[in-house]
C-alpha cells in the first residue's frame, strides 16, 4: 500500500502530526486575551541570588502550567476584575544549602489587557513582595514575610543543618512596610 523506502511519506506523515499537535495547542488555549488579565510567573537570578516568582491560584482556583512550559515561565490568562491571589516567592543562594520559600495572599484589582509580574528580594532572611503591572507600577501593598525552608527527608537527618536552618529562621527579622 505505502512504500517507505525513500522517506517521503514518512516525512509527509511526520509533518502532518506535527501541524496536528500546533493547531491542538492553539484550539485549547484562550486567546482573547483583551477581556483577560495576564499573570506572569519567572525566575530571576541576581548575582549569587535565585528567585522564582510563581502566582498559584487567583480566587482559590489553582493555576494549570500549560504542558510545553515550566512553572517558572508560565503565562495564565485570567478574568479581570478584582482577584485575590496566592504567590509563591523561593530564595536560593550559593551560601546555602536549602531552597527557602514565603508565600503570600494579596487581593488587587486585575484589569483587562494589562500584564502582571511579582517583584521580590531577600533581606536578612526575609522576601520582601509586591505585584507590579507591565510599566513597573506597584499595584499591591508591599509584604514582608521569613523565609521557611523547603526541607527534604536527607536533611532532616543532618542534625547540624537542621540546627543551621532553624536559627536563621528564628533570627529574622522583617521589616513592617
Amino acid at each position: 500500500m505505502f512504500n517507505f523506502s525513500n522517506g517521503f511519506y514518512m516525512k509527509r506523515i511526520c509533518l502532518l502530526l506535527g501541524l496536528t499537535l500546533v493547531l491542538a495547542g492553539c484550539a485549547s488555549t484562550n486567546t482573547d486575551a483583551s477581556k483577560s488579565a495576564t499573570l506572569q510567573n519567572q525566575k530571576i537570578k541576581d548575582g549569587e541570588n535565585k528567585h522564582s516568582l510563581m502566582f498559584r491560584t487567583v480566587n482559590g482556583k489553582k493555576l494549570e502550567i500549560p504542558i510545553f512550559t515550566t512553572p517558572y515561565k508560565a503565562t495564565h490568562l485570567v478574568s479581570a476584575g478584582t482577584s485575590s491571589l496566592d504567590i509563591e516567592v523561593t530564595h536560593t543562594s550559593n551560601t546555602t544549602e536549602v531552597v527557602w520559600a514565603s508565600r503570600f495572599e494579596v487581593e488587587i484589582n486585575l484589569v483587562a489587557g494589562e500584564k502582571y509580574f511579582i517583584k521580590a528580594n531577600e533581606t536578612n532572611w526575609c522576601i520582601n513582595m509586591t505585584v507590579v503591572n507591565a510599566k513597573g507600577e506597584e499595584v499591591s501593598s508591599k509584604q514582608s514575610k521569613p523565609l521557611y525552608p523547603f526541607i527534604s527527608m536527607n536533611h532532616m537527618k543532618d542534625r547540624s543543618l537542621m540546627e543551621r536552618v532553624l536559627n536563621k529562621v528564628k533570627n529574622a527579622k522583617c521589616e513592617s512596610i
